[in-house]
C-alpha cells in the first residue's frame, strides 16, 4: 500500500518532483515538456491497469489459490500458525503405525534430547529447507565400538603419562571416567603433546606418548563423523514420515501457515504445471518484474520466482520490452534466521549477466548522521562505500553510555521534548519484543505515551497468558496450570465452586476478571474478551487462541513509537533513541549446520557438537563461516538501528555485555537539535456527494484530443470504498464499524 500511495503521489505531482523528471529526461531522451505531457495518460494508465504491487507471501498465496485443485488444495484453505502439538501429535501415530519409533528412540538417545518436540523443530528446520537438500545418504556406523578403542587408548596414555613423572594436573587430563568430558579436553586443542606446559619435559621419558596422542585424535574424529552419520540416518528415516504428516494435515484442515505456502507453491511451479497454465490461471502475463528489499530474499523464494524471471529473460531481444530489477542492500539483510540469502544479490546477477549500480546517496539523513555512520561501520563491513548525505542539515548525533538503558531513555526523551521535540517525532527502537513492552510499561508509569509496534502477539503477553492458562485450569484441574494466574493475582485463595463446563469463555473471563480486578484499565484484556465471545465452549476458544495471532492493543493512539530494530527496517524517524539489549541474548541451540553449494543449493549438512573443530577440519572451516556470517548478522542490525533517523540519533549503550559492543562506540555529543518544520497541509479533497461507478470498469475516452482533469475526488473515494469492502466480514453486522475506523485510519488525510 505505501509503494501505490508513493506512485500515486509521483504521477500525480511531477511538476514538483524535478529531480525524478531530469532523471527521465537523461534514462529516455525525451524533452521535459514531453514528460509532463505525458503525465496524464500514464497516470490512467497506472489506474486502469491491474498493478500486482504485493508482499512476496501474498503473491505466492495468490498462485497457490488459482492453482490449488492441482495440487490436491481447497482453494479457501486459510493462513494459521497451528503450532506443533496436533501435528507432532499425528507424527508418533504415523511413526507407531509405520514401525519407525525404534528410529525416533535411537535418534532421540543420540541427540541426547529427551523431548519428541525438539526432534518434531528439528525436522521442522528440514522441511523449511527441503527443495534445498542435498541428495545424500547416510548409514548407522558403530559409535560404541569407536567410543571402546576411544576409552583403550585413554587408559593405555594414562599408564604413560603416570610412568613419565608427569604432574597430578597432566594425569588428572586422562584420569577420567566421563568420555563427553574427556573429548572435550583443551590438551586437544594441541598439535603436538610438547607445545603442552603440562608434557613438554616428560616426553623425553615415554615418546611414545606423541603418538598414543596422535592415534587418540585420529579415533575422536571417527567418532564425530559416526555419530553425525548416525544421527542424519535416523533423521531422514524419519523426515518422510513428518513431512507426509504435515501436508495430510494442512490439506484435511485446509489451514496453511507461510512454510507450507512456500513448499506447496514451489512443488506447484516445478513438478504439477506449466508456465502457460499458471499464466492462465493468473489471467495476466508478466513482462516486469521489480523486487524491492531483495537482500532479504530467501533462496526458495527465488526458486518459486526463477520460472517467471527466465520467461522475462526469453522474451528479451524480441519486440517485447520486458524488464527484470531488483533492489536492496546488502548490509541490511537481517532474515537469514528464516532463510534470507544476501549473496543472492551476486549470484543472479552473474546467473543472468545483470548489471550491478551502487547507490552511494543516503537520501534521508542529515549530514552528521551520514558521517558517523560511515566512520562507525567503514571498517567493520567488507566493501563498505562511504554514503553522501544528501540533507544540508547538519543534524545531532550522541553517544552515552549507562547501566540503567530505561532510565537514561527516559531522559533522553524528556530532553527532546525540552528542546521543543514533538513526541510524535522520537522512535525508539530496542533489540527484543519484550524489551519493548518493558520500555513502554516504563515510560506510561512516568506519564509518556507511547505506540508499541510489535511482532509479539496477544497470546504471548503475560497477563493474558496467565488468564488463558487458569481456563486450562478449570477444565483439567492440572495445579500448574492455576501457578501463572497466583503470581500475577497474588491471591491465596480461589473459590471457583461457580464454574461449569458447559458456560462459554466469556463468560468465564467475564466473571475472573471482574472477581479479582484484573482489568486496571489494561486494553489488551478488551481484546481478549472480544476474541472470547466468538467460541461456544471453552475448548473451542483454546484451540483457536493457540492458533491466533492478534495484534497487542494500542495502549494510545499518539505519542512516540517503540518497535524492534527488525520492525524499524525501511522506515525513518526524525528522531531515533536505541536503546542497548535489556537483558541476556538467548545462547543459539541450533543442533545442525548447513553448509552451501551455491545460495540456492545445501552441500551438506553437520551434527553440531562441542569441540568438533578440533579434530574435523572441514567442520572447522563451515563453523568459521557460521561466525563470519553471525558476526555480519549482527553488523547488519546495527547498520539498520543507527541509519532510521533523519535529524537526530541517541545511542544508550550499556557498560557491560553491550550489543554496540562489535562497533566500540566513544560517548559523544555533536551538532544540535533541530525542531522538524510542521509540512503545510496539503488541499484536502471532500468526498463526492454521488458515485459514479464502482470497480475498474474502461471508461469511453472522448474522441477528442483533449483529456479530461482527473477526478481526484471519486479516484480516493472509490480507492477508500473498496478497502472498506475488503476489510468487512459480511457475517458480522459488528465489522462495519471497524471497517470504517480502518478506512478513516488510512485515508481520512484525504
Amino acid at each position: 500500500n505505501e509503494m501505490k500511495q508513493r506512485v500515486l503521489k509521483l504521477l500525480s505531482n511531477l511538476d514538483k518532483e524535478p529531480g525524478f523528471v531530469d532523471s527521465l529526461v537523461t534514462e529516455y531522451g525525451l524533452d521535459k515538456e514531453e514528460i509532463l505531457a505525458k503525465q496524464q495518460s500514464v497516470l490512467n494508465l497506472f489506474l486502469k491497469s491491474q498493478n500486482h504491487i504485493v508482499t512476496l507471501d501474498s503473491f505466492f498465496s495468490s498462485i497457490l489459490r488459482s492453482c490449488a485443485l492441482q495440487i490436491g488444495l481447497d482453494p479457501d484453505f486459510a493462513i494459521k500458525d497451528r503450532g506443533e502439538e496436533p501435528l507432532e501429535e499425528q507424527f508418533l501415530q504415523e511413526l507407531e503405525h509405520e514401525g519407525q519409533m525404534a528410529n525416533l528412540v535411537q535418534l532421540s538417545i543420540n541427540l541426547h534430547k529427551r523431548k519428541s518436540e525438539d526432534i518434531v523443530a528439528l525436522l521442522g528446520t528440514l522441511f523449511n529447507l527441503d527443495a534445498l537438500l542435498p541428495n545424500l545418504q547416510y548409514r548407522i556406523e558403530s559409535v560404541s565400538a569407536i567410543e571402546k578403542e576411544i576409552e583403550e587408548l585413554r587408559e593405555k596414555m594414562l599408564e604413560l603419562v603416570k610412568s613419565s613423572g608427569a604432574s597430578a594436573s597432566a594425569i588428572k587430563i586422562f584420569d577420567t571416567q566421563d568420555f563427553k568430558e574427556f573429548i572435550k579436553k583443551g590438551v586437544f586443542e594441541k598439535e603436538h603433546l610438547e607445545e603442552h606446559r603440562f608434557f613438554k619435559k616428560y616426553l623425553k621419558f615415554e615418546p611414545t606418548m606423541q603418538d598414543i596422542f596422535e592415534e587418540i585424535k585420529q579415533k575422536i574424529a571417527l567418532y564425530h563423523k559416526a555419530l553425525e552419520a548416525t544421527i542424519l540416518h535416523y533423521l531422514f528415516e524419519i523426515y518422510n514420515s513428518y513431512k507426509n504428516v504435515r501436508l495430510n494435515l494442512a490439506k484435511a484442515n485446509s489451514e496453511l501457515n507461510f512454510n507450507d505456502i512456500l513448499y506447496f507453491t514451489h512443488r506447484l511451479l516445478s513438478n504439477e504445471i506449466t508456465k502457460d497454465f499458471l499464466y492462465f490461471k493468473l489471467d495476466t502475463k508478466f513482462k516486469h518484474i521489480l523486487l524491492d528489499e531483495f537482500q532479504d530474499t530467501s533462496a526458495l523464494q527465488y526458486l518459486i520466482l526463477k520460472p517467471l524471471i527466465d520467461e522475462i529473460f526469453a522474451g528479451i531481444g524480441q519486440s517485447d520490452f520486458r524488464t527484470f530489477f531488483y533492489v536492496g542492500d546488502v548490509k541490511q539483510s537481517l532474515y537469514r534466521f528464516r532463510g534470507g540469502v544476501e549473496e543472492l544479490f551476486d549470484y543472479i546477477a552473474k546467473e543472468y549477466g545483470i548489471e550491478l549500480a551502487t547507490l552511494d546517496t543516503n537520501y534521508r539523513s542529515a549530514k552528521l548522521i551520514v558521517e558517523k555512520t560511515n566512520d562507525w561501520f567503514e571498517e567493520k563491513i567488507a566493501g563498505f562505500v562511504r554514503q553522501k548525505a544528501k540533507s544540508e542539515t547538519r543534524g545531532y548525533v550522541e553517544v552515552c553510555t549507562t547501566h540503567e538503558p530505561k532510565e537514561l531513555a527516559l531522559t533522553k526523551v524528556q530532553e527532546l521534548q525540552r528542546q521543543g521535540v514533538a513526541l510524535e517525532d522520537i522512535a525508539i527502537l530496542v533489540f527484543a519484543n519484550k524489551d519493548g513492552i518493558a520500555m513502554q510499561e516504563y515510560l506510561k508509569a512516568k506519564g509518556i505515551d507511547s505506540i508499541l509496534k510489535t511482532a509479539s502477539s496477544l497470546k504471548y503477553n503475560q497477563k493474558i497468558a496467565a488468564l488463558v492458562s487458569l481456563l486450562e485450569y478449570l477444565l483439567n484441574k492440572q495445579a500448574i496450570y492455576l501457578e501463572p494466574f497466583k503470581q500475577k493475582c497474588d491471591v491465596k485463595e480461589f473459590d471457583f465452586s461457580w464454574f461449569r463446563n458447559y458456560m462459554s469463555a466469556f463468560e468465564v473471563l467475564e466473571r475472573i476478571i471482574r472477581e479479582y480486578n484484573y482489568y486496571a484499565n489494561d486494553l489488551n484484556i478488551l481484546k481478549l474478551l472480544d476474541f472470547a465471545k466468538n467460541f461456544a465452549t471453552i475448548e473451542e476458544f483454546l484451540d483457536e487462541f493457540k492458533a491466533s495471532n492478534i495484534e497487542l492493543a494500542k495502549e494510545s493512539r499518539g505519542g512516540l513509537e517503540i518497535m524492534t530494530i527488525h520492525g524499524s527496517k525501511g522506515l525513518e524517524f526524525k528522531y531515533t533513541i536505541v536503546l542497548d539489549r535489556f537483558g541476556g541474548k538467548a545462547p543459539n541451540s541450533d543442533m545442525l549446520l548447513f553448509e552451501n553449494a551455491t545460495p540456492v543449493k545445501l552441500k551438506r549438512i553437520y551434527y553440531k557438537h562441542s569441540k568438533k573443530e578440533l579434530f574435523i577440519k572441514e567442520y572447522a572451516k563451515a563453523l568459521e563461516r557460521e561466525k563470519a556470517m553471525q558476526q555480519k548478522d549482527k553488523l547488519n542490525l546495527l547498520y539498520v538501528a543507527l541509519t532510521r533517523a533523519e535529524l537526530g540519533l541517541i545511542v544508550v549503550q550499556k557498560d557491560k555485555s553491550s550489543e554496540f559492543k562489535i562497533l566500540d562506540l566513544q560517548d559523544i555529543k555533536s551538532g544540535e537539535i533541530v525542531v522538524a518544520k510542521q509540512k503545510a497541509k496539503e488541499e484536502l479533497l471532500s468526498l463526492p456527494s454521488t458515485i459514479s461507478s464502482y470497480g475498474k470498469q474502461e471508461s469511453k475516452q472522448k474522441e477528442s484530443e483533449e483529456q479530461e482533469p482527473l477526478n481526484y475526488k471519486g479516484l480516493y473515494f472509490g480507492e477508500a470504498l473498496h478497502y472498506a469492502l475488503e476489510v468487512i466480514d459480511f457475517k458480522d453486522s459488528q465489522s462495519i464499524e471497524a471497517a470504517i475506523e480502518a478506512v478513516k485510519n488510512r485515508y481520512g488525510v484525504m
